[in-house]
């Protein structure tokens, strides 16, 4: 947790849904150049909360994502 209510991780994977679905996000905000995969925008709609995509190099091949 980085603040109250605000979770930082790495790429969500499919099976992390089930978890992610705990925490009641709002949104998540996701830091790549490639664009987030349509299961996981599936996913996301199905679990009623917004996904935004920020088109941003990655930082040492890693990708970082921000759940709100």
């Amino acid at each position: 947790m980085v603040e109250d209510g605000i979770y930082r991780s790495g790429f969500s994977q499919l099976e992390n849904f089930a978890f992610l679905s705990t925490l009641n996000l709002k949104s998540i905000i996701y830091l790549c150049p490639e664009p987030y995969p349509e299961e996981n925008l599936q996913v996301s709609s199905i679990q009623q909360h917004q996904a935004f995509q920020v088109r941003y190099p990655r930082q040492n091949g890693m990708v970082s994502t921000f759940l709100l």
